[in-house]
């Protein structure tokens, strides 16, 4: 799934993860219009500061990014 600017999403799951000390955060994000399409989702691995709000599985989010990598993700509402 090619990310367009202002894409919204829904938050399928979230998991913080450490790599050698350094704190990151494991994403799976579904289209809203197909939120069943697993081949349609955007997985990514971010650092906390591109995760804006408290964001969990279920929340509908507005992804910025570029092509099909995720750069940041904020919750709606």
């Amino acid at each position: 799934m090619s990310i367009a600017p202002g894409q919204e999403g829904i938050v399928l799951s979230i998991a913080p993860l450490s790599i050698h000390g350094d704190k990151y955060v494991d994403v799976v994000i579904a289209d809203p219009e197909a939120p069943d399409d697993f081949a349609a989702c955007l997985s990514a691995r971010l650092g906390p500061e591109a995760i804006v709000g408290d964001i969990g599985p279920g929340d509908r989010v507005r992804v910025e990014g570029f092509l099909s990598v995720v750069t940041r993700i904020g919750k709606i509402g």
